[in-house]
């Protein structure tokens, strides 16, 4: 017998797993940024797919999941003119997004859309 998947944790799984990868290649940017750059953009796209795969299933995380979309289509047109200043502010961007959507994955009975910092407090 096949166990049933929430499609609503799955995707939260994923975005916070490509967010994660996102965070790591912004981290090594200068170092390597036309590697990074090209797979930023492939997280980018997934961002995008995965946004939009739960809207019409009626996520919770809806309204975050639609501005993380915006993020990641902003941050795709801009991905080959970064300078480290611009680097500092998407890694923040992006850390700001996981911790949101981890607080989902560490909590998913809660009746809320907003964690914030749940992982640095006791609960």
């Amino acid at each position: 017998m096949k166990e049933e998947i929430d499609i609503e944790q799955y995707t939260y799984n994923e975005v916070y797993k490509t967010l994660i990868a996102i965070e790591g290649h912004l981290e090594n940017y200068e170092d390597k940024p036309f590697f990074c750059a090209s797979c930023i953009f492939k997280h980018l796209k997934y961002l995008e797919i995965l946004s939009e795969e739960c809207l019409p299933a009626k996520c919770k995380l809806n309204p975050l999941l639609e501005e993380i979309k915006k993020w990641a289509v902003n941050f795709q047109s801009k991905l080959f003119n970064l300078n480290k200043e611009e680097v500092i502010n998407r890694l923040e961007q992006c850390r700001d997004f996981r911790k949101e959507v981890e607080g989902t994955l560490l909590f998913p009975k809660r009746d809320t859309t907003s964690y914030g910092d749940v992982h640095l407090r006791e609960v």
